[in-house]
């Protein structure tokens, strides 16, 4: 096993590091990647409310 450094991305998930030791993970680039496969990353987004 070898390190490859900082892990930034795992199973399409981003881990983002916070400047207070916390880590966040965000599901946005993986959003992102499917709305591109389907041909939809120009679309509009829309907020919904309950």
């Amino acid at each position: 096993m070898t390190d490859s450094g900082k892990c930034a991305f795992v199973l399409g998930i981003e881990l983002v590091d916070g400047p207070d030791g916390s880590v966040t993970m965000c599901q946005r680039r993986y959003v992102d990647d499917i709305l591109k496969r389907f041909g939809m990353d120009e679309c509009k987004a829309v907020l919904l409310v309950p």
